[in-house]
């Protein structure tokens, strides 16, 4: 529904499911290059319905273009392309939209970063469910978590490692291995807990607590990430740190 919140990974796997079902298609940009894509059809300029003599010219100049390529999706030069069909450039833009409205022709002009083309403009959005297997999604995500909590059994397991993954590719094993780390600890000595320890977590957790809060003062209320407050405590050289002056912390390298 329009105006729902929704988060950066949830955006990006709606945009996967769409392309996947040719409803758009995500773009990269080439610096300077243009994108063309020319349909399957020898008799392309024949068949064309291009009445003005520089669309013409343009769409022979691509074909052209196409053949040296050897390919239907290309890259050109803009200027390369209205040299070679005697086009003025600022008459460019106009030209190729007429010819990708009356055509089959795809031209994606220069840009850089990425870009969306929507494919399907016309389509409603209550034809999504013909177009996306929601069904094979919900299959998809069951199986995902069924692997993480896998993982998860892993990694809490008290078992023998090797046995494990042996079982999870469907061997056995009798007895341990006595390597891994469950069957070490079996025979390890249980680590003193000391005052002193209590007291060094307790110093550093001063410490962290204090680099946020000098961070939280320096950023205006969230201004900087978990990454921010482990460079400013490990005394790192960053810019994001120097141009800031947060260098000049009393907290700059404290647990350095």
């Amino acid at each position: 529904e329009l105006g729902t919140p929704a988060s950066v990974p949830a955006v990006r796997r709606a945009m996967q499911l769409l392309e996947q079902a040719e409803i758009i298609e995500r773009l990269r940009g080439w610096d300077k290059q243009a994108q063309v894509r020319l349909p399957d059809d020898e008799q392309l300029e024949l068949r064309a319905p291009l009445t003005n003599d520089r669309q013409r010219r343009v769409l022979s100049a691509l074909v052209q273009l196409g053949k040296r390529a050897r390919a239907n999706e290309f890259l050109c030069s803009p200027p390369q392309l209205c040299a070679s069909a005697g086009l003025d450039p600022a008459r460019l833009a106009p030209v190729m939209r007429t010819i990708c409205k009356k055509t089959e022709v795809v031209y994606i002009p220069p840009f850089r970063g990425i870009a969306t083309r929507v494919i399907q403009r016309k389509l409603k959005a209550d034809r999504l469910a013909e177009l996306v297997d929601f069904d094979r999604l919900a299959r998809l995500r069951q199986h995902e978590l069924a692997r993480l909590q896998t993982m998860i059994s892993y990694a809490e397991s008290g078992d023998c490692y090797r046995n494990l993954i042996l079982e999870y590719f469907g061997d056995r094993y009798e007895g341990v291995c006595r390597r891994c780390d469950n069957c070490l600890a079996d025979h390890a000595q249980p680590a003193a807990h000391t005052a002193a320890n209590d007291q060094q977590a307790v110093a550093v957790i001063r410490k962290i607590l204090s680099a946020v809060a000098r961070l939280e003062r320096q950023g205006s209320g969230g201004g900087f990430g978990r990454s921010m407050v482990v460079k400013l405590l490990a005394g790192s050289k960053s810019r994001q740190l120097t141009n800031r002056g947060l260098d000049r912390l009393p907290t700059y390298g404290a647990l350095r």
